[in-house]
């Protein structure tokens, strides 16, 4: 096992999810690194309103026990927690890493309520800290409510004060994108100098193509049971089932395509509010399949013919392109890497634009090479275990220089 000793500080988590704090210790983990997650004893999303409708079937309680386990190669620490605001602020968070005598310790947001006490721990010791920022343009503009500067007055303050002391004490932050690195400079204060460009990975060890036999007889199993006959065209969305997902968009243009003809279909993974899935369910053509487990999502990528993500991003579209799926976006993603020689853009709400998309796709050769070239591209530029060798590096150089 190296010296390197990591800790990755998160204020909410959950086992069977595939985010960055799923998948960045258990590559770290892999590589032999001593790695632990502090977090508290809250699943994402416990306190908002969707909570119990979308997640709880698949997460279970919004608030679990306390307690420390091995969980994929890696420590699982999971801590009481206060509420500070609407924001779960993890209790005795100090002291508990600065007994853990972290090499490194990484946080995933420059805000993120656990910076507080991650700084105090700061400065009784010497640990490097590494933040990030996974914030979208999509996303981070619903937050700014206008371009009055009256309305933006709370992220100039945050800027000019917390914002420059978490820059201070950072050594790096990890942007997931272009447009995350100009949010995080010049809304959070994070020096341009301290920004390095990373992007969310995807597990491409359980996320491939249907390649060998087993997963090809498995894929031919999955399309029967899901009702799905072999000449079918499915397109396959997942996630939360919400007006800013867009989810209605691809319903609507599956709608529209079954009318022509019966082979166009969508299978939706996944769960949201219930107005939206009652519409999912009654449209032609489209098929629900509830959330499950990261683990478990492969199999449905596998039979499934294109991914469709209609408006914001998601790092569900890294998943299905390393199963060798083209995706289709909005033309209003800021992250155009993912989908450059591996998918289309339609016009962002014009279901008869994603329609006309997916029918462009139809041709197996065609889906084929984008597939293949998507497939290419997460192995070579998005696995988690690229990106944990680069994020290993940067540690060491900073450490070098303590």
């Amino acid at each position: 096992m190296n010296r390197l000793k990591i800790i990755i500080v998160v204020d909410w988590f959950a086992e069977s999810m595939g985010y960055a704090e799923n998948c960045l210790p258990k590559a770290f983990a892999s590589l032999g690194y001593e790695t632990h997650v502090v977090t508290s004893n809250v699943k994402p999303y416990f306190n908002f309103s969707f909570y119990n409708e979308t997640y709880k079937p698949f997460l279970g309680p919004a608030v679990v026990p306390c307690d420390i386990k091995s969980h994929d190669g890696y420590m699982l620490h999971r801590l009481p927690h206060r509420m500070f605001f609407d924001k779960p602020q993890i209790k005795d968070l100090r002291r508990y890493v600065l007994d853990l005598h972290p090499t490194i310790i990484q946080t995933f947001e420059p805000m993120c309520i656990p910076n507080f006490d991650i700084l105090l721990a700061r400065l009784s010791s010497d640990f490097p800290l590494f933040i990030g920022s996974h914030i979208h343009a999509s996303v981070f503009q619903t937050r700014l409510k206008g371009k009055n500067r009256l309305f933006n007055f709370p992220w100039i303050l945050y800027k000019y004060t917390w914002g420059q002391l978490v820059n201070h004490f950072a050594e790096l932050c990890y942007a997931i994108s272009k447009d995350s690195r100009d949010i995080v400079i010049r809304y959070m204060g994070i020096h341009k100098d301290k920004v390095k460009i990373s992007p969310l990975g995807v597990d491409t060890e359980i996320f491939r193509p249907a390649i060998n036999e087993n997963i090809k007889i498995e894929k031919d199993m999955m399309r029967d049971k899901l009702g799905f006959k072999s000449s079918d065209i499915i397109c396959i969305y997942a996630g939360r089932f919400t007006y800013e997902k867009g989810v209605l968009v691809l319903a609507k243009a599956i709608n529209y395509l079954n009318k022509k003809d019966k082979k166009y279909k969508a299978l939706f993974v996944g769960n949201g509010i219930k107005y939206i899935t009652q519409i999912i369910r009654n449209t032609p053509g489209c098929t629900i399949v509830p959330f499950v487990p990261n683990n478990k999502l492969p199999i449905f990528y596998q039979s499934a013919d294109i991914g469709v993500w209609p408006m914001q991003e998601s790092t569900s579209m890294l998943d299905a392109a390393a199963c060798g799926l083209p995706i289709i976006v909005s033309n209003n993603t800021s992250i155009k890497e993912r989908i450059e020689g591996n998918g289309l853009y339609y016009n962002e709400g014009n279901f008869h634009d994603l329609a006309k998309k997916i029918e462009f796709l139809s041709d197996y050769k065609y889906r084929k090479r984008m597939g293949d070239i998507g497939y290419k591209k997460m192995i070579e530029k998005y696995s988690w275990n690229c990106i944990a060798k680069n994020r290993i590096r940067d540690y060491h150089s900073r450490l070098q220089f303590l």
